[in-house]
């Protein structure tokens, strides 16, 4: 038996296994009723998974600040990895001059990652 290769740190390939990693671990943890719940709140669910904020927060703080990754997190324009990418961003690096392309003001606070 073969141990598998992990591709080297900071590699494309290893930042998309991460992205992938992360964006299984956030469909595992949805509920219907949690996507159902968001409306009340006047979140769209077109783009959501139905992830309770507690469980994003869980993954926030096991994944650690990696500015990388909440840069490919925030580009998958899912509800909960934006706001996963907020919780793994590197506070310095991120801006407040104004919302991101296709950013809904309600959903993504007001700030934008560069």
């Amino acid at each position: 038996m073969t141990k598998e290769r992990k591709p080297p740190h900071g590699s494309a390939q290893s930042l998309d296994h991460e992205v992938q990693s992360a964006l299984r671990w956030l469909k595992g943890h949805s509920t219907k009723a949690n996507l159902e719940g968001m409306a009340r709140f006047a979140i769209p669910s077109d783009n959501a998974l139905g992830v309770a904020m507690r469980d994003i927060k869980v993954l926030g703080h096991k994944l650690g600040h990696n500015q990388e990754l909440a840069s490919a997190l925030w580009k998958t324009g899912v509800y909960e990895a934006r706001m996963l990418a907020s919780f793994v961003g590197d506070p310095a690096k991120l801006t407040a001059r104004g919302w991101t392309v296709g950013a809904r003001p309600s959903t993504t606070g007001n700030f934008a990652m560069r």
